[in-house]
């Protein structure tokens, strides 16, 4: 094994934790209820894209990113 020459230890035992960073979470998912209403949108349109239903969503003042109505869309086709 390599030693780390800045911590001095093994390069194994280096990690983010020892040096102080904290993990970042991934994007916050979105509720069931929000993930049930792009389906049946998506179901009951089936030649709208995402960016479509992102548009009917944000008239109802829905705040979603494009990327959350694509995984729940794909869920639907």
């Amino acid at each position: 094994m390599l030693a780390c020459p800045i911590l001095g230890g093994l390069d194994h035992e280096y990690s983010l934790e020892k040096v102080g960073h904290e993990a970042r979470p991934g994007r916050p998912a979105i509720s069931k209820e929000l993930r049930e209403l792009i389906r049946e949108i998506s179901a009951a349109n089936p030649r709208w894209g995402s960016p479509r239903i992102l548009g009917e969503l944000r008239t109802l003042g829905i705040p979603v990113a494009k990327d959350r109505v694509d995984d729940a869309a794909v869920d639907a086709a």
